[in-house]
């Protein structure tokens, strides 16, 4: 089976460019995804609990999920997050604080929330540098090993990248790839907001190649990892260094309005397969239906788990007419090797 993973925002972001819910999308297309990361499992703070916001978790919405997933068969795995911001590090250069965290993940997860017991765990660590990787490393094996002895599955979200050095490395993002896969039960690598070098193309087809390949050669096994897609499209403001932000396929569509949408196949940095909108000051590179069937491609041909989708709610909806045809089965006679096909038996 094709595996895909959904991750679910639950509340809508503000600003000029706002991210709906993921309410409606997931709603609509229950019957194409097997996993579901929804993002209010929880923020990691400085004394070592998880942060459970209210206004994540209370609503209608986020209440309803857990429901839906187990009359849908799908797998329920929140996320959490940890951050700088958040206090991470303190956690990370204390032993005592990292089994604490460890210990109320637990908890919360098992017990101690309106939806416990999870199905697993989702970690999402973001922005440590990379002097933190030893100590990031050894977090991980104590996390994972704590949610595993639960009997819950242990996800890592990890930002993909080519090299340990190079133009598009980001000192922020220096996961052990090497650790991931011998601690989490499947590694989610997210293959979009490509930031560098120019031009910054959503997520390149060339980079999302070179991305697994790179998390291959550090031992994780394809069964154990997904490509993460992203579904939303991008703005800069400008190429050389400005600004940027992800907005929904329709918002990219608006501020294209009036200009030049163009199939960029390739450019200086290698193959893209992406839309482009060159508007004067800035630029809109756009995902849909035609940009997303490149990506589970090289699911197919890497035999990975399958894909995950960032984020519902933000995609041209003709991208789910994309992934009902990707997961169905091809006729045997052209089914290239049956390894492609194999769900994990971590899958639930």
């Amino acid at each position: 089976m094709k595996q895909v993973a959904a991750w679910l925002r639950m509340v809508a972001d503000g600003g000029d460019y706002p991210f709906p819910t993921s309410e409606a999308s997931y709603n609509a297309n229950l019957d194409k995804i097997d996993l579901v990361f929804p993002t209010n499992g929880g923020k990691l703070q400085a004394d070592g609990s998880w942060l459970q916001e209210s206004w994540a978790i209370d609503p209608d919405w986020p209440q309803s999920v857990p429901e839906i997933a187990a009359a849908n068969g799908h797998t329920y795995i929140p996320s959490v997050f940890g951050s700088t911001s958040t206090g991470i590090l303190t956690v990370l250069d204390s032993p005592s604080l990292q089994a604490t965290a460890a210990s109320n993940l637990v908890t919360l997860a098992t017990s101690g929330r309106f939806d416990s017991p999870w199905d697993g765990v989702m970690f999402d660590l973001e922005q440590i540098p990379s002097s933190y990787q030893s100590k990031l490393s050894t977090f991980y094996t104590s996390l994972c090993e704590a949610v595993r002895s639960e009997g819950l599955l242990a996800g890592i979200w990890s930002r993909g990248r080519t090299g340990d050095s190079g133009p598009d490395y980001d000192e922020a993002y220096t996961n052990d790839f090497t650790v991931l896969g011998q601690v989490g039960d499947f590694v989610d690598m997210g293959c979009y907001s490509y930031w560098k070098p120019i031009p910054r193309s959503a997520g390149p087809y060339w980079w999302q190649r070179a991305c697994i390949d790179y998390a291959l050669s550090k031992g994780i096994q394809p069964r154990r990892l997904r490509l993460g897609c992203g579904l939303y499209s991008g703005y800069w403001e400008v190429e050389d260094g400005g600004g940027g932000y992800g907005t929904t396929h329709a918002k990219a569509l608006e501020l294209a309005d009036g200009f030049s949408i163009d199939w960029i196949e390739s450019n200086v940095n290698g193959v893209v397969r992406e839309y482009y909108a060159d508007l004067g000051a800035g630029c809109v590179w756009l995902h849909d239906d035609e940009t997303l069937p490149h990506r589970l491609d090289l699911v197919d041909e890497y035999g990975l788990a399958g894909a995950h989708l960032f984020i519902l709610g933000a995609e041209d909806d003709g991208v789910w007419r994309t992934i009902a045809d990707w997961k169905r089965p091809a006729p045997r006679e052209q089914r290239p090797t049956d390894r492609f096909y194999q769900a994990p038996n971590w899958c639930g």
